[in-house]
């Protein structure tokens, strides 16, 4: 699996689904996961935001120009100001070749990833232009599906 952060061409408007909620008939058939998000840079490293950040997610996309299948999210207007928070905290804002983003999901889909903060994202983030999108990239299409779900249907 390969994984990238950053500014995408994705619209929250255009997604077929909202954020992560849970119903009786989701939670019968929804993985069960934990997940965490963390960026790292050269002052320390925080969280950079939760399931309860994503407002919207929406469907995973065929491969890209580098032959990864991408699934695109936009974060909360709270969930973008706490994100950019931790990483102007961990010094990434000053020094941007040095973060990295870490996600976890643990349970049914089992997930780990460590991936650089790309240059469009760490701009935007510095200057204040970044609007909460985000992508996760997958070599495998089945995996990017279960993180889908598992996102979308578990709240944290």
């Amino acid at each position: 699996m390969i994984a990238a952060s950053g500014c995408t061409q994705f619209n929250a408007d255009d997604t077929e689904e909202s954020g992560p909620e849970s119903t009786d008939d989701d939670e019968e058939s929804a993985p069960e996961i934990e997940a965490t998000f963390t960026i790292s840079g050269p002052e320390g490293e925080e969280s950079f935001f939760t399931v309860d950040d994503i407002e919207s997610i929406g469907s995973v996309e065929d491969p890209d120009e580098q032959s990864a299948y991408v699934l695109p999210f936009q974060l909360t207007d709270e969930g973008t100001a706490k994100a950019t928070d931790a990483f102007e905290t961990v010094g990434a804002a000053e020094t941007p070749e040095e973060a990295s983003v870490t996600y976890t999901i643990e349970g049914d889909v089992e997930v780990e990833q460590t991936f650089g903060v790309a240059p469009g994202l760490a701009e935007a983030i510095a200057t204040g232009e970044w609007d909460g999108t985000f992508q996760l990239r997958f070599e495998d299409r089945e995996q990017a599906e279960d993180v889908h779900e598992a996102l979308r249907k578990n709240p944290q």
